[in-house]
């Protein structure tokens, strides 16, 4: 078994407008959808 090491994190912010800044590379990847797939899998 291999032991792979990686650095996550989100970045969530709002300018004074209320426009996002830092967005996620995709408009899919949302903490929802990252816990779900972390949730369902195998060990």
């Amino acid at each position: 078994m291999n032991t792979y090491y990686a650095d996550l994190h989100i970045h969530i912010g709002r300018t004074w407008t209320g426009r996002p800044v830092k967005i996620s590379g995709g408009k899919t990847l949302t903490i929802d959808r990252i816990l779900k797939k972390l949730v369902n899998a195998k060990a």
